[in-house]
């Protein structure tokens, strides 16, 4: 995953860097730094969201909040 794939993905869920961050269980500073490409991105977080199957079920619960 690309720091411009994660923005991209939050962007999709309309989330700000500190609402996103949250989410992830990381810090805004964090997500910051992944987007800025200045700290690797975990795999984890491309295999999540490289699942059609997870990714469309991650943004279902999204939704229903």
């Amino acid at each position: 995953m690309t720091p411009r794939k994660v923005k991209a993905w939050r962007l999709r869920l309309d989330m700000s860097q500190s609402e996103f961050g949250t989410w992830l269980g990381v810090s805004r500073s964090t997500v910051n730094r992944w987007e800025g490409g200045t700290q690797a991105i975990p795999k984890m977080l491309g295999v999540l969201w490289g699942s059609n199957k997870a990714r469309d079920e991650l943004i279902g619960l999204l939704c229903a909040d």
